[in-house]
């Protein structure tokens, strides 16, 4: 089993939480900050893609959480682009296991990620 942070959720542009994703189960929650700090602070979980620096305050371990997809919890809407995050691989047939912002897992190959990767850097 391993949890990711997939998006941000803000509510009025301030962060309030996050979207896990479980590779377990395949399926995504919703949690406070506050949350999933204590739970990360007290090792009741551990997050693939976050930990909580020197001072208790969380950060990412794969970039700065502010790139993640920023999802509007009033109107379940990703604001911006929405983005994949690689949750895992499959070796055998070479895909690799994303998660967009809302939650949802897609299976994509290396180059369908490649184009999306350049598309969005370009664009």
């Amino acid at each position: 089993m391993s949890i990711f942070i997939v998006a941000r959720l803000t509510q009025n542009g301030v962060n309030i939480g996050y979207k896990l994703y479980d590779t377990a189960t395949q399926r995504s929650v919703s949690w406070q900050t506050s949350r999933v700090i204590e739970s990360l602070k007290f090792n009741a979980i551990k997050i693939e893609n976050a930990e909580l620096d020197s001072e208790g305050n969380l950060k990412g371990t794969a970039g700065d959480l502010k790139h993640y997809p920023e999802l509007d919890v009033p109107t379940d809407t990703v604001l911006g682009k929405n983005s994949y995050t690689i949750v895992g691989k499959d070796s055998e047939e070479g895909l690799f296991h994303t998660v967009d912002g809302y939650g949802i897992p897609r299976e994509m190959s290396e180059s369908n990620l490649l184009r999306g990767i350049e598309k969005k850097r370009f664009n």
